[in-house]
C-alpha cells in the first residue's frame, strides 16, 4: 500500500459547508465541481481526489479524523473499509469513541474499597455488602510499635573570631563588628594668665649673619666713560 495524499477532517467539513452554500445558491450537479474548484482554489487531479474524498467523508462525518488516499500494489489486497473510486482507494479514519462513565464503573473488580466484590447484605446494595454480611471494610492492620532511637547530641566547640558579631538569634547585629575605640586623653588647658619670663627661651649669644646687601648703584661701564664728552672750559 502506497499512500498518495490525505485530507484532514477540518478541511473536509469546511468543504461540506461550501457545497451546501453553492447548492442553496442554485448550482446544478454539473456546475457544482467547477464551482467547488473555484471556491477551494483546486484544479486538475487535486480537485478530483478531493471531491472523491469528500463523498467518502459525507457518508459518516461524525468522529472523522481524516481520509487517506492510497494505491494498492499488485498482489496485495486493500485494507478493510477502503472504498475504490476510479483507480485509487480511499480509507476514512475515525477517532476512538470516548469510554462512558458507566463502563468504567462496571470494569472495576468490586464496590469495596479493598478491591473485593461485596455480597448482598441485609442493609446494603450490590457491591457494598452489609456490615454483618458481605464485603465491607476489612480489619485495620496493626501498627508497628515506634522504635526508640537514642539521642546522642554532638558537642561542638564554637570559636568566635575577635571582632565578629556576637548577636544572638533573633537579635539585630551591631552596625559595626569592630571593637569600640579607646578615647583619647583631653588636651591640657591653655595658660591664659601672665607669662613667666623664666619660661621664655633665651636669646642667642651670636646674631645670625644675614646675606650681604647688593650695591645700590652700578659701576659705570668703560664704554660709557670713554664716549662721554668733556665739560667745556671757560
Amino acid at each position: 500500500m502506497k499512500t498518495l495524499t490525505e485530507f484532514d477532517a477540518f478541511r473536509l467539513k469546511n468543504a461540506m459547508n461550501t457545497k451546501k452554500e453553492l447548492t442553496a445558491a442554485g448550482k446544478t450537479a454539473e456546475e457544482l465541481p467547477a464551482a467547488m474548484g473555484e471556491a477551494l482554489k483546486l484544479e486538475g487531479d487535486k480537485l478530483t481526489l478531493f471531491l472523491a474524498a469528500l463523498e467518502v467523508a459525507e457518508e459518516r462525518p461524525e468522529g472523522l479524523k481524516r481520509v487517506v488516499v492510497f494505491a494498492v500494489e499488485e498482489g496485495k489486497s486493500a485494507p478493510k473499509g477502503a472504498l475504490l473510486k476510479g483507480d485509487k482507494n480511499f480509507l476514512a479514519e475515525f477517532f476512538a469513541p470516548p469510554q462512558s462513565a458507566q463502563k468504567r464503573f462496571d470494569s472495576r473488580d468490586g464496590g469495596g474499597r479493598d478491591g473485593k466484590r461485596g455480597g448482598k447484605g441485609k442493609g446494603g446494595g450490590k457491591g457494598r455488602g452489609g456490615r454483618n454480611e458481605g464485603g465491607g471494610r476489612g480489619p485495620r492492620p496493626e501498627r508497628a510499635a515506634p522504635v526508640n532511637v537514642p539521642h546522642n547530641p554532638l558537642k561542638v566547640d564554637i570559636f568566635v573570631k575577635p571582632g565578629a558579631s556576637t548577636a544572638k538569634p533573633g537579635e539585630e547585629p551591631a552596625k559595626h563588628s569592630r571593637p569600640p575605640r579607646k578615647r583619647r586623653p583631653p588636651h591640657p588647658p591653655l595658660n591664659t594668665g601672665p607669662v613667666d619670663p623664666a619660661t621664655l627661651p633665651k636669646p642667642l649669644a651670636k646674631p645670625i649673619e644675614t646675606a650681604p646687601k647688593a650695591a645700590a648703584e652700578k659701576k659705570p661701564d668703560s664704554s660709557e666713560s670713554s664716549g662721554s664728552e668733556a665739560p667745556p672750559q671757560a
